[in-house]
Protein backbone atom coordinates (compact mmCIF):
# COMPACT_ATOMS: atom_id res chain seq x y z
CA UNK A 1 0.00 0.00 0.00
CA UNK A 2 1.51 3.32 -1.08
CA UNK A 3 1.74 6.19 1.36
CA UNK A 4 -0.57 9.07 0.60
CA UNK A 5 0.85 12.59 0.59
CA UNK A 6 -0.05 14.64 3.64
CA UNK A 7 -2.73 17.27 3.16
CA UNK A 8 -1.43 20.74 3.85
CA UNK A 9 -3.59 23.65 4.94
CA UNK A 10 -4.46 25.98 2.11
CA UNK A 11 -4.23 29.75 2.31
CA UNK A 12 -7.33 30.00 0.10
CA UNK A 13 -10.36 30.16 2.43
CA UNK A 14 -12.77 29.10 -0.33
CA UNK A 15 -10.73 25.99 -1.06
CA UNK A 16 -10.49 25.14 2.65
CA UNK A 17 -14.26 25.57 3.00
CA UNK A 18 -14.86 23.30 0.02
CA UNK A 19 -12.56 20.62 1.43
CA UNK A 20 -14.26 20.79 4.83
CA UNK A 21 -17.70 20.49 3.25
CA UNK A 22 -16.57 17.57 1.10
CA UNK A 23 -15.21 15.69 4.12
CA UNK A 24 -18.47 16.21 6.01
CA UNK A 25 -20.65 15.47 2.97
CA UNK A 26 -18.94 12.09 2.46
CA UNK A 27 -20.48 10.80 5.69
CA UNK A 28 -23.31 8.36 5.10
CA UNK A 29 -26.59 10.11 5.86
CA UNK A 30 -25.45 13.69 5.14
CA UNK A 31 -27.66 15.32 2.52
CA UNK A 32 -26.08 18.80 2.45
CA UNK A 33 -23.10 20.64 3.93
CA UNK A 34 -22.24 24.32 3.59
CA UNK A 35 -19.13 25.79 5.23
CA UNK A 36 -18.46 29.50 5.77
CA UNK A 37 -14.91 30.05 7.02
CA UNK A 38 -15.45 33.81 7.29
CA UNK A 39 -18.30 33.28 9.76
CA UNK A 40 -16.66 30.15 11.20
CA UNK A 41 -19.86 28.16 10.70
CA UNK A 42 -21.04 25.03 8.93
CA UNK A 43 -24.64 24.13 8.18
CA UNK A 44 -25.21 20.41 7.75
CA UNK A 45 -28.38 18.42 7.14
CA UNK A 46 -28.24 14.70 7.89
CA UNK A 47 -30.46 11.69 8.47
CA UNK A 48 -30.18 10.67 12.14
CA UNK A 49 -31.40 7.17 11.22
CA UNK A 50 -28.20 6.67 9.19
CA UNK A 51 -25.73 8.73 11.23
CA UNK A 52 -25.70 8.98 15.02
CA UNK A 53 -25.35 12.39 16.65
CA UNK A 54 -22.15 11.23 18.35
CA UNK A 55 -20.56 10.13 15.05
CA UNK A 56 -21.74 13.34 13.39
CA UNK A 57 -20.18 15.47 16.16
CA UNK A 58 -16.88 13.59 15.93
CA UNK A 59 -16.69 14.03 12.16
CA UNK A 60 -17.51 17.74 12.26
CA UNK A 61 -15.02 18.37 15.07
CA UNK A 62 -12.37 16.42 13.14
CA UNK A 63 -12.44 19.09 10.41
CA UNK A 64 -12.19 21.93 12.91
CA UNK A 65 -15.75 22.90 13.81
CA UNK A 66 -17.81 22.71 17.01
CA UNK A 67 -21.38 21.42 17.05
CA UNK A 68 -23.81 23.74 18.84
Amino acid sequence: MADRPALRPSCDPDLRAQRSAILIFRLEGVSSARVDLGQKTACVEYDSAKLSEQDFRRAVEAVGYKVE
